[in-house]
């Protein structure tokens, strides 16, 4: 099936009302879609179901999936990816900052030092969501771009009657788990490529993404064997970069291996902090919205690759939510002891361009 093919079938199922979703993996040329056949909510239950599952961020709350046994499946080649960023940087450079959100931002980050100072937390993630408002945006031609835009990071269009709209183009792996081999990331940090050369971090930035390290590590360790954690890395998203390890290991047990392993890392003190449960409890309370999917997961859950059950989530980052008049950006970034609220402010405006690439 052809890209234009596929994408127009696509186009007919949104017109139905029914579910779907499209992704594209990290580094590959090849655009998925699921078609569910109904309006049903399906939910994940014990992790054992095979489709695609689309989670929220808040652990409570209950998810999404589409059932591979309740939809088809379709995959396409795509041109190879790529589109000239600094053309539609410059065009993003006219914007100007809202300075309400600015000081609502500020603020929170500074309620956020203060509960790391009283020793509530060790870090907090907080993030804020921004309106745009649009005449109309095309989901399928918007994620078309992003798909262009975003080569090496997972890319997904996911349409819900229960959920609205959404897309993003996250870096981040939760977990990848074909049969009892998993691989997972430590990704933290945020600097622009015009900020920074290779190598050149501040304690800050290292600190923050040390912290997710050594949660995955502590996490890991009672489920699995042969833990490897590589070197530290600079890993680049865009026009941002992060630190990024590499963790990679085998399951010791394989009774619900996919339900230990979301428990254990969702949600990583990449996007909730430490301790999670306190970091956790002050997001909920002090966010002056809901977080929704925003930083919670999305991905291919026990789908049959070569043989063996292959499933491949993502953190939902660097991700929006579509409305007929309206879209909603969300991001956000890692508050330490260490940190300044406008840097923490600049960090959330720069995340915002990934998305709004797609927009113009």
């Amino acid at each position: 099936m052809t890209q234009d093919e596929l994408f127009e079938k696509v186009c007919d199922h949104k017109k139905r009302g029914l579910p779907l979703v499209c992704y594209s993996f990290p580094g590959e040329l090849e655009v998925t879609c699921i078609l569910q056949d109904n309006t049903e909510h399906y939910c994940c239950t014990d992790y054992t179901e095979s489709g695609f599952v689309f989670a929220p961020f808040n652990p409570d709350e209950k998810n999404f999936y589409i059932p591979t046994d309740h939809a088809q499946m379709l995959h396409a080649r795509i041109p190879a990816k790529g589109i000239n960023e600094s053309k539609t940087g410059q065009l993003l450079e006219r914007e100007k900052s809202d300075e309400t959100a600015k000081k609502e931002h500020i603020r929170l980050v500074e309620e956020g030092l203060s509960a790391i100072e009283k020793g509530v937390v060790q870090k907090v993630v907080l993030s804020r969501q921004e309106k745009l408002s649009v005449k109309s945006v095309d989901p399928v031609t918007t994620y078309k771009k992003l798909l262009g835009l975003y080569p090496d990071s997972f890319t997904y269009l996911w349409m819900h009657p229960k959920t609205g709209t959404w897309m993003g183009a996250t870096p981040e792996s939760l977990f990848q788990l074909n049969g009892q081999v998993f691989s997972t990331m430590s990704l933290a940090g945020t600097r622009t490529v015009e900020e920074v050369n290779d190598g050149e971090w501040t304690d800050k930035e290292m600190a923050e993404q040390q912290y997710v390290t050594d949660f995955i590590k502590d996490q890991l360790e009672p489920l699995t064997e042969d833990l490897f954690i590589s070197e530290r890395r600079t890993h680049r998203a865009g026009n941002l970069l992060h630190l990024k390890n590499e963790i990679s290991g085998s399951l010791k047990d394989d009774q619900y291996p996919i339900k230990d392993l979301v428990k254990a890392l969702h949600p990583t003190p990449a996007v909730c902090g430490l301790p999670r449960k306190e970091a956790l409890e002050f997001i909920l309370k002090n966010e002056v919205y809901n977080r929704e999917f925003y930083t919670g997961f999305a991905g291919e859950m026990n789908i049959l690759n070569q043989g063996r059950q292959r499933t491949r989530l993502f953190v939902n980052l660097r991700c929006l939510r579509l409305f007929k008049d309206e879209v909603l950006l969300f991001v956000g970034g890692g508050v330490t002891d260490k940190s300044r609220p406008e840097d923490e402010w600049n960090e959330t405006v720069a995340k915002s361009q990934t998305v709004k690439r797609s927009l113009i």
